[in-house]
């Protein structure tokens, strides 16, 4: 398999996943404040779940122990993390979030993708670079 494609496949699927994050609140989240929502802690409880996925994905099984993990199995554990990020920034958007808006689920979200699964991403690109 030709590597430079699947890199940009990789970056790709970061990429669509950031902009997606920033879509939302611009054209979703004005219509979203405009509704009343109830507080609860449930929202902020799938948040920190949605957070503590994509931490646990990007720390420990995206590149485990430092070794070089095929392919599929880095994607497939890139779109977890990735999915536990976005979670964060859904659940600020449609199931509640305080007079601010949903813009601090959304910086959550982007910092979590930014912070921890793009310095992975770049690590295995760099690594399997030099592997192959």
């Amino acid at each position: 398999m030709n590597a430079k494609p699947a890199k940009q496949t990789l970056l790709m699927i970061f990429g669509a996943y950031a902009i997606l994050i920033i879509l939302l609140n611009v054209f979703v989240g004005p219509a979203m404040q405009a509704r009343n929502t109830p507080q609860t802690p449930v929202p902020f409880i799938a948040e920190i779940a949605g957070a503590g996925l994509c931490v646990y994905f990007s720390l420990y099984r995206m590149l485990p122990g430092g070794l070089l993990p095929s392919l599929a199995q880095f994607q497939a554990n890139m779109l977890c993390a990735l999915a536990g990020a976005e979670l964060v920034a859904l659940i600020g958007l449609f199931m509640g979030y305080g007079p601010v808006g949903p813009l601090p689920s959304a910086a959550i979200a982007l910092a979590l993708q930014f912070g921890f699964v793009l310095p992975k991403l770049l690590a295995y690109l760099r690594s399997s670079d030099s592997a192959g």
